[in-house]
C-alpha cells in the first residue's frame, strides 16, 4: 500500500484531502501541519508521495522542499505543490525544485488525481 504525506496548516483541507485519497486510491495518507513535522516524517519514513502546501505559518513548502532535495534518500521524492498565493514566482520557484505539479487552492481533486497518475500511471480511473 502506498503512502501519501498531505502538510497543509489548515486542518480542514488536511481532512479532505486525506479522505478523498483513502476513498479514490486506498492509500495510507499520513499527515503535517508544519514544515518542521513534515521534514521529520519524510526523513523517518519516506512516503511515496508529498502534496505540500507553499505557505505554512513556521516555515514555507520550498523550505521544506529545499530540505527534501538535499536530503540523498529523499532528494527524488515526487512532490505535488499546493498554493493559494498567485503569481508566476511562486510557481517558477516550486517548478525549479522539481515539483510533479503546482495545483492552486481550492484544489480541483480531478486535477490532483491526475498529478498522481503522472506518478503513479498504474493507478487510472
Amino acid at each position: 500500500m502506498k503512502t501519501v504525506l498531505v502538510v497543509d496548516d489548515d486542518n480542514d483541507t488536511r481532512n479532505i484531502l486525506r479522505l478523498r485519497l483513502e476513498r479514490e486510491f486506498g492509500w495510507h495518507v499520513a499527515e503535517a501541519s508544519n514544515g518542521p513535522e513534515a521534514v521529520a516524517l519524510i526523513q523517518r519514513e519516506p512516503p511515496d508521495i508529498v502534496i505540500l502546501d507553499w505557505l505554512m505559518s513556521g516555515s514555507t513548502g520550498i523550505e521544506v522542499l529545499t530540505i527534501v532535495r538535499q536530503h540523498m534518500p529523499t532528494s527524488q521524492l515526487p512532490v505535488i505543490m499546493m498554493s493559494g498565493a498567485e503569481g508566476p514566482a511562486v510557481e517558477s520557484e516550486a517548478k525549479a525544485l522539481g515539483v510533479v505539479a503546482f495545483l492552486h487552492k481550492p484544489i480541483d481533486f480531478e486535477e490532483l488525481k491526475r498529478s498522481i497518475q503522472q506518478v503513479f500511471p498504474e493507478r487510472r480511473n
